[in-house]
């Protein structure tokens, strides 16, 4: 696990900052058997807070995916900001091929 200065200045801006300890109780608790990758602990965050934490039937299906070796690869919808996805939709649903 490293926490970049970056990532450190976004989390402690975020409204959960309260329940930091938790989160690195959760993120060092899989002894290097993380079921999730993130391109940063942002992403960890956000999965922790956005998904686990608020969903047992979620949370149930990471700790088997734990159990099982299986990786998902999560990047968040709170910290990525998507919006251009829309614009190249819609141009290209206005192209004719």
């Amino acid at each position: 696990m490293v926490i970049t200065l970056y990532d450190l200045y976004q989390l402690i801006q975020e409204d959960e900052t309260n329940l930091f300890n938790e989160f690195l109780l959760w993120r060092t608790g899989y002894e290097g058997n993380m079921p999730v990758w993130g391109f940063s602990e942002r992403e960890y965050w956000a999965f922790y807070f956005d998904n686990y934490r608020p969903n047992d039937e979620f949370r149930k299906g990471v700790e088997e995916a734990a159990k099982k070796d299986i990786i998902t690869v999560y990047i968040s919808k709170r910290f990525n900001d998507k919006s251009h996805l829309q614009d190249i939709k819609n141009r290209n649903s206005n192209e004719s091929w």
